[in-house]
């Protein structure tokens, strides 16, 4: 009898294996960062019915080391909006994070518009926006197993009755789960023995990003384009009315003559080609493609294919780089 390896490649080349089926048996690979505030995950738990007709939508973050939860808060929907307030409130308490883990529904990611309000925001806080792999939810294992644990330990036992019981609820029990309840990651002790506020906390005010004299900028409109040389190319409409840099870089020809480079067959922001925006370790590149499909006659001739786009930070004189890739 051959190997296991030995008929699985037979199997490959014959075409009855497919790389899909294959990566959806592989197990999965648990990941933990080692310091608080380096990773938060953040997610809504799926809505329930309150006793006054309406549905509540909790929103839980937590951290990824110590297992401290901060923030759940109940919301009769799911929008950025709602979002935002929450995280200003746990950003002004705890600090900033350097990254944090979501899905990759609204509000923290769009499959039409391209990046979101909510990425260009922590781009502007410095913060690192990453998306589990879709319709893979083992991601963000932490905040599902806890979702489960708050369905037994809260809303299995009470009957709300509107928004303000569900906050006045959730507040005494995220107390709880983080100073009295005994956590078996943490070998059965509490979430807030091993979480410590983060150094970096919000700044006062923060805007549009400050480029070095001479950058090539480029304005998006409000339908989410730029203009290059005469054409205009698709980026995202939650760019609309920002300035972005131009690079060219420049590649190294025949091992010594170096020539600028201007050829792109079409704008197409990609995750794998962004390695700053990208998941976990134990997650691959989401392929979800950050360009619109339709109306492909609006979109210039080629420009280059190590063209970047620069959306510069102005506190912490970071860039961020969205990488131009070839379809």
């Amino acid at each position: 009898m051959p190997a296991a390896s030995t008929a699985t490649e037979i199997l490959k080349r014959g075409g009855r294996i497919s790389p899909e089926e294959s990566e959806a048996h592989k197990p999965y690979r648990r990941f933990q960062k080692e310091e608080p505030n380096q990773l938060w995950q953040m997610d809504f738990k799926g809505h329930f019915a309150m006793a006054d007709g309406r549905r509540c939508h909790p929103l839980t973050m937590s951290d990824d080391c110590s297992r401290k939860l901060l923030c759940l808060d109940a919301y009769d929907n799911e929008r950025w909006k709602s979002v935002e307030r929450s995280l200003l409130r746990v950003f002004s308490e705890y600090g900033l994070p350097d990254a944090i883990l979501s899905d990759n529904g609204p509000p923290w990611a769009d499959h039409t518009n391209g990046y979101t309000p909510y990425e260009i925001w922590m781009m502007q806080l410095g913060i690192l926006p990453m998306h589990g792999r879709a319709l893979h939810p083992q991601t963000q294992g932490k905040e599902e197993r806890f979702h489960r644990t708050l369905k037994e330990d809260v809303l299995k036992r009470y009957t709300i009755r509107d928004l303000v019981e569900a906050q006045s609820i959730f507040d005494h029990y995220r107390e709880e789960y983080n100073v009295e309840r005994p956590h078996a990651a943490l070998n059965y002790d509490v979430p807030e023995k091993h979480y410590r506020s983060s150094a970096r906390k919000l700044p006062s005010t923060w805007g549009e990003p400050e480029y070095d004299a001479g950058a090539t900028l480029r304005k998006v409109n409000c339908k989410g384009y730029l203009s290059i040389q005469k054409h205009r190319y698709y980026l995202s409409e939650s760019f609309a009315g920002k300035y972005v840099e131009l690079l060219f870089v420049l590649r190294i020809r025949s091992g010594y003559a170096m020539e600028r480079t201007r050829s792109l067959r079409s704008i197409c922001l990609k995750s794998s080609s962004f390695p700053e925006r990208s998941t976990p370790e134990t997650c691959k590149p989401s392929s979800r493609t950050f360009c619109k499909q339709s109306g492909l006659d609006n979109i210039g001739p080629p420009l280059q294919s190590n063209t970047k786009v620069v959306y510069k930070q102005a506190f912490l004189r970071c860039q961020w780089v969205c990488r131009l890739a070839e379809h």
